[in-house]
């Protein structure tokens, strides 16, 4: 007698799936073991999800932080910039007080503060700092600033001043270079460049721009000072000064010496010896007066060597200047 033998059944714990194969779903009689392979594949995808998640997280965080990060950096450098005071006035725009961010042209100011950290030993090596302007010279005794220096070779379409005074001089191409370097930098206040055709209410020598000097007001120098400066390539500066006064009447005297090799193997050493003097007076609330003089010179060797149109020579320049200045203003707020 034939005996048949019962097929084993799955057990009664059974896990029915719904797998998508090729779009169509089909139930899967799966047996207990395979809960614990589910079980680490929930896991598995659990722990995926939640790295997904913060990496989205970091991810969005990103931007926020680089933000704030930004924002703090701006906070720090804004009060370095300003130091917590209104913009500077500045008058070379418009002949008018009137402050940086409203100016109509382009207008770059050096204050004492930066020239003093430059390290220039004359304004013209600091006009470095002013956008477009190259600072060179045929030899280290003739050192000029050029604006688009391509058109301007000698920089004389920008109109150099000194507390209103012109510089022009005929006897250099109509530069004012080196009477410039003449002044000493210790004594100036601040250096307003306009940039431009905005120049144009200074008449054709400011064609390129306009360099306006400021000098230091007397009262801003009582005192004495001494400076002196000294390197390689026989640099020997020296300055002194010394201030006296009140508020209606002071005064500043100063003496200033510079001297140096040059460049090397050019016929190009030099020496300047300079005396200042200036005064303001203000005899009223609404009037002031200022009186400049000075007297300079300049002591250099110019020319090269087997050169028959330009043979090498010691070139002297001496120069004296007279300066009167009415300032009146009716009302506190006028110019």
């Amino acid at each position: 007698m034939e005996q048949t033998q019962a097929i084993p059944q799955p057990p009664a714990a059974c896990l029915w799936l719904c797998s998508r194969s090729g779009g169509a779903l089909a139930r899967v009689h799966a047996p207990l073991d395979a809960l614990v392979w589910l079980a680490l594949l929930g896991v598995l995808s659990m722990s995926a999800g939640v790295a997904q998640a913060q990496s989205a997280a970091a991810q969005g965080a990103a931007p926020a932080f680089a933000a704030a990060a930004q924002v703090d950096l701006l906070a720090q450098a804004e009060p370095d910039y300003l130091s917590g005071q209104p913009p500077p006035q500045v008058l070379s725009v418009t002949r008018l007080a009137q402050s940086l961010a409203d100016a109509p042209g382009a207008v770059t100011v050096l204050d004492r503060q930066t020239l003093r950290r430059s390290g220039a030993r004359n304004i013209t090596e600091a006009l470095r700092l002013v956008p477009g302007y190259m600072v060179a010279g045929y030899s280290g005794a003739n050192l000029m600033a050029a604006y688009h220096a391509p058109v301007d070779e000698y920089g004389v379409r920008s109109l150099i001043l000194v507390d209103g005074r012109s510089l022009y001089s005929p006897s250099f191409v109509g530069g004012g270079f080196r009477a410039l370097n003449a002044l000493p930098i210790e004594e100036v206040e601040r250096i307003e460049v306009l940039r431009g055709s905005n120049s144009a209410a200074f008449g054709a020598h400011a064609l390129f721009g306009v360099i306006n000097v400021v000098t230091r007001h007397t009262l801003d120098t009582l005192g004495q000072a001494l400076v002196f400066n000294a390197g390689s390539a026989g640099v020997a500066d020296a300055y002194a000064r010394f201030g006296w006064g009140a508020p209606g009447l002071s005064q500043r005297l100063s003496v200033s010496r510079s001297a140096d090799h040059g460049l090397r193997d050019l016929h190009d050493s030099q020496q300047r010896v300079q005396l200042l003097w200036r005064a303001d007076l203000k005899p009223g609330p609404a009037t002031e007066w200022m009186l400049q003089a000075g007297l300079s010179e300049w002591d250099a060797g110019d020319g090269f060597v087997a050169n028959a149109g330009d043979p090498q020579r010691d070139v002297s320049l001496r120069k004296s200047h007279a300066l009167l200045q009415w300032n009146h203003a009716p009302q506190p707020d006028a110019t």
